[in-house]
């Protein structure tokens, strides 16, 4: 699936079995074909206490790789930025309120028009699908970790279903656990 994904498909595995049987061990051993091909693995974990907290684990996973970008030679950082602010325009602001680490590569940014309901969720799907595809190249495919599925929050599997069904992301494999 890591081939397929690194090659330009976007792909979703789910892995299940009884607790501490191993499965985190198992996604883990993709770290090397990973590394052979550039690519980037980040993971979250949901928690039943922060079952309130929509996209918690996504958030953890992607704040993580923001912060590991931030740390990136200044020629790479400003090429991500300006990748970020052309693909994202005006809904980095959105991509903020749930991933301040963002600003450590776009810099401070102006607040995002209100929006409210569906309208604001859509706005906020859309940029968080144009993260994913801007983060996820043939360079450096992305590997999301998703772990404690039985924990996951409505809103945060309504994303997960966006970023799989995506069709503008390439380079993508998402595993759940």
């Amino acid at each position: 699936c890591f081939a397929r994904a690194a090659d330009g498909g976007r792909e979703l595995v789910l892995v299940t079995g009884y607790s501490g049987i191993g499965k985190t061990a198992l996604v883990h051993e993709v770290h090397r074909p990973l590394a052979s091909r550039q690519g980037q693995f980040v993971e979250g974990k949901f928690d039943q206490f922060r079952r309130a907290t929509p996209y918690s684990a996504v958030r953890e996973a992607l704040g993580a790789l923001l912060l590991q970008r931030a740390g990136d030679s200044e020629d790479v950082r400003a090429d991500l930025a300006l990748r970020l602010s052309d693909t994202l325009r005006s809904h980095l602001s959105a991509i903020a309120t749930v991933l301040p680490e963002i600003v450590l590569l776009s810099g401070p940014l102006s607040p995002a028009p209100e929006l409210f309901g569906d309208e604001a969720q859509e706005r906020f799907r859309r940029a968080m699908r144009q993260l994913v595809a801007t983060l996820a190249t043939a360079s450096h495919p992305l590997v999301m970790f998703l772990d404690d599925l039985q924990w996951i929050d409505a809103a945060s599997l309504s994303l997960i279903d966006d970023l799989v069904r995506g069709s503008d992301i390439h380079h993508f494999l998402l595993v759940g656990a």
